[in-house]
Formats: structure tokens, sequence, C-alpha cells
């Protein structure tokens, strides 16, 4: 089993590197060679691949099935089995919006969806040379320093909200403070941003969506500058890309 060659050039940081291994691995019929994987990453020698490699299996992404190569670990296998509530076409409109507003905006963007009293990203574009941003089946937490999740707590209802800030994926401290963060991070009824206190000089800009029951986030990560210069273009580009979004989604339904 070989894996499908790439013409996308290779990716500089860790983390592209690893998706673009995952992502091999989440269409392959079977198990991959080491060969396999390194022909993803043309120019790495065997040992960063090696190293690579086995990040991503401590980690449980990755699985070593003897002599006969790479599959799938658990963490993945996890991550699958929590998309397998959305059909692959709506998988298909949450990946293109996502590229769609990384390249009008050339930042990172990413998509999340409530699953399971927290997010869930199920779409994501790193830019290279741009901000990083968090990968396909990460979890955000609902952060008051993070404009993705204040979006979507906004657009809940009052009990809903309540429900999740005393959730296990919540960090935010109680309705008191999730309001004191609203006043700072809502621009206006659509369009949320941030300042990001762990990633010191980072900015998130979001909108969130809604569509039968699944309700989200399409969020951009970048620069403080960034946002602040090219804040009225990115606002439209979120603005547009969520109209995208929803006539993809309702297309399929």
């Amino acid at each position: 089993m070989s894996a499908r060659p790439l013409s996308s050039p290779v990716p500089k940081s860790t983390l592209a590197r690893g998706l673009r291994v995952l992502e091999a691995l989440s269409v392959a019929d079977g198990p991959l060679r080491f060969s396999d994987l390194k022909a993803l990453l043309p120019g790495l020698t065997d040992s960063t691949v090696s190293r690579l490699l086995q990040t991503l299996e401590t980690d449980g992404y990755v699985a070593k099935e003897s002599t006969l190569g790479y599959v799938s670990g658990p963490a993945l296998r996890a991550w699958f089995e929590r998309m397998a509530i959305l059909p692959k076409s709506a998988i298909e409109v949450f990946r293109q919006v996502a590229l769609n507003l990384s390249w009008l905006s050339n930042e990172s963007a990413a998509i999340a969806i409530l699953q399971d009293a927290r997010l869930t990203v199920v779409a994501s574009q790193l830019v290279e040379g741009a901000v990083s941003i968090i990968g396909v089946g990460g979890c955000l937490h609902f952060e008051a320093d993070h404009a993705g999740s204040m979006a979507l707590l906004s657009a809940l209802t009052n009990e809903e909200r309540a429900a999740l800030l005393q959730g296990a994926y919540s960090r935010i401290a109680d309705e008191r403070a999730y309001a004191e963060a609203l006043k700072v991070m809502r621009v206006d009824e659509e369009i949320f941003r941030d300042a990001s206190l762990l990633r010191p000089g980072i900015s998130r800009m979001a909108v969130a969506f809604e569509d039968g029951d699944i309700r989200g986030v399409l969020f951009l990560c970048l620069t403080r500058e960034s946002a602040e210069q090219n804040f009225d273009s990115f606002a439209e580009g979120l603005r547009i890309q969520k109209m995208e979004l929803l006539t993809g989604l309702k297309q399929i339904s």
C-alpha cells in the first residue's frame, strides 16, 4: 500500500508535517510503510521522519503493526468516532470554507462545532509562514480570551451557556466572568476579536453559525498587528464565508 503523492510543498512546521501524515493514514486502505510516509515529506532525512512518527505514536495518533507498517492509532480513531455524526459531504463543506477564508486572508483558519459540551475542530487550514492554528480533531476549551469560544457561547440560550460554563471543558469561572469578557471581545452582533493571554501577540477573529443541530464557529488565527490593520476586510471575509458555509450545508441537507 503506497501513499498518494502530494504536489504541495513540504510543510515547514512540525504540526503541519504531522497533519500530512495523519491525512494519509486516514484515507489509506491498509498500513503504510515508512518509505510511503517519507515520500509525503520529500527532502527530510530518515531520522527527522522517524522522530515525527515516534512523537505521533507516543501520543496515540499513529500505531505500528509489526513489519506491515503504520496505521491510525487510538487517538486518531477516537477523533473519527466523534466525526461520525457528520456526513462526508458536510466535512467537505467545512474544509472548503476554511480553505476559502485562508486564501482570502492569507491567514490560518479553522472551523469548530459544538459536540459533547466542547468545541471540536472539523476543518483547519494552516498557511505557511503565518500563525499556527489548532488542527482537525483538536478540542477548544471555553476560554474568556478566545474569540471562537466566546462567539459560540454568545449564540446559545442562557440555559445552554450556563451548562457549558459549569462543564469540564470550561475555563470561565461563571456568568459574570463571561459577561465581562463579552464586553471586551464582541465587536458587533457577529464578529468577535480577542487578545490571547497564553499566546502574547496573537489574536483570533471569529463568527458563530448555526444550521439545524450543527452549531459552531469559524475563526482566523493571526497576529494582533494583522488583525488591527486588516480588521474590516477580515470581518467581511468571515461574514461571507459564514454564508457560504450555511448555503453549502443547506444544499446537502
